[in-house]
């Protein structure tokens, strides 16, 4: 807070306490804080959104015409803007919904099974017709699942536009049994090829969408970048895309954000990690990845190992979405993200690389946090980011692409 700022809200704090005998010290601290916290609101947050895109692209126009949330300021809750703050709330959130799952679970040719949840939408009147019905995939974060608050919310916005969802459940989550001694990370994109591929074999009429959420955008970026133009999706949106690893990491690593998020991640991660140690054998150094406490560290003593990588720097820099990959995606693919992500700072957007390509675009808003994107009075409503996924979609599935 600046020096004008502080003599304005104190000069008020003094008005309020000698306009009346009356006036308790605390009630003049909250009017002060009051006049505070709105002047801090209106000076970070309750701006147009940054998008990026080549100006001169069919997605540019697209989502100029077709996306008009992208063109309004974002408002952040009110009560509880700041971006650590959204992303814990955003977690705890209840978010249930009365739509109806049905697991399946599928064989990998390396002999390890993963998990997709389904919801058919089968009464949805928009699409009566399961064959043609168009499908959005969802990837989910590192220890997300359908249970997720932040999926549950997205998965009924989309149920009722009438779409059917499928989303990926990653190995070991959940109740599943680890088969093989491997998981996920951010560059394995062979489950969610053996989804596309079923999901084709049975509506191959049907249209294909697809959403990554943190750990899943990048799995959903590098898998369109590997297909380019042989791809089944029509079009994708990536919800707080981490495009850069390392940049990323060195922000969770950051006092701000070290332990009320890094190490509460770093936990989930390892409970996964316990429920399967004896199927990884001598791979890894089970000690070491015991003694992990941050995600760097368990990266480096488990993730690297079990996918062949010889450290964390070697994952991390393929891991990455730079602009050889973000030029090979040949279908249309928005990322909205915030400046203000613990998980993906503002400084590692790839903004110039996206207004080069022809097929990205991003949309960073001021404020928003980790895969939350709450607004305005209720943290209940509709995010903004369900907002703009919902005007996206539709937009898409009435062939205005």
């Amino acid at each position: 807070m600046n020096i004008r700022a502080g003599s304005v809200f104190l000069f008020v704090g003094m008005i309020v306490y000698s306009s009346s005998g009356l006036a308790s010290w605390s009630l003049s601290m909250l009017v002060c804080f009051v006049a505070w916290y709105w002047h801090h609101y209106h000076t970070n947050y309750g701006k147009l959104p940054l998008v990026i895109s080549n100006n001169s692209t069919r997605l540019s126009k697209f989502l100029n015409n077709h996306v008009p949330t992208s063109k309004r300021p974002y408002m952040p809750v009110y009560w509880f803007a700041e971006s650590r703050a959204q992303t814990i709330i955003r977690y705890f959130l209840p978010s249930r919904s009365n739509l109806k799952w049905e697991r399946e679970i599928l064989k990998e040719h390396d002999g390890g099974f993963f998990g997709v949840d389904w919801c058919c939408n089968n009464g949805s009147e928009r699409f009566p017709d399961p064959i043609t019905r168009p499908t959005v995939i969802i990837i989910p974060g590192l220890t997300s699942t359908t249970e997720s608050g932040y999926v549950q919310s997205i998965a009924r916005c989309l149920a009722s536009q009438g779409f059917r969802i499928a989303v990926l459940i990653y190995r070991g989550l959940e109740d599943m049994e680890l088969k093989t001694p491997r998981t996920y990370c951010a560059t394995y994109t062979a489950d969610l090829e053996r989804l596309v591929e079923v999901f084709n074999e049975r509506y191959p009429e049907a249209k294909l969408y697809a959403i990554g959420a943190s750990l899943g955008s990048l799995i959903l970026g590098r898998y369109m970048s590997e297909r380019g133009d042989n791809i089944v999706i029509d079009a994708g949106m990536l919800f707080c895309c981490p495009f850069h690893p390392s940049t990323c990491m060195d922000e969770l690593e950051l006092w701000s954000n070290k332990f009320i998020l890094n190490a509460q991640v770093t936990q989930g991660v390892k409970e996964t990690y316990r429920r399967h140690s004896h199927v990884f054998g001598s791979v890894i150094d089970h000690e070491k990845v015991e003694k992990s406490f941050f995600l760097r560290e368990f990266d480096s003593h488990f993730t690297a190992p079990i996918f062949g990588y010889k450290d964390t720097e070697e994952y991390y820099n393929d891991s990455s979405l730079d602009a050889d990959k973000l030029n090979a995606i040949a279908r249309p693919l928005l990322c909205v993200g915030s400046n203000d992500d613990p998980f993906s700072p503002e400084r590692g957007l790839p903004k110039e690389e996206i207004a080069q390509t022809e097929n990205v675009a991003l949309v960073m808003t001021y404020g928003g946090g980790h895969v939350s994107h709450l607004e305005g009075w209720n943290p209940l409503s509709k995010s903004y980011f369900e907002k703009v996924m919902m005007e996206y979609f539709d937009a898409m599935v009435q062939g205005k692409y």
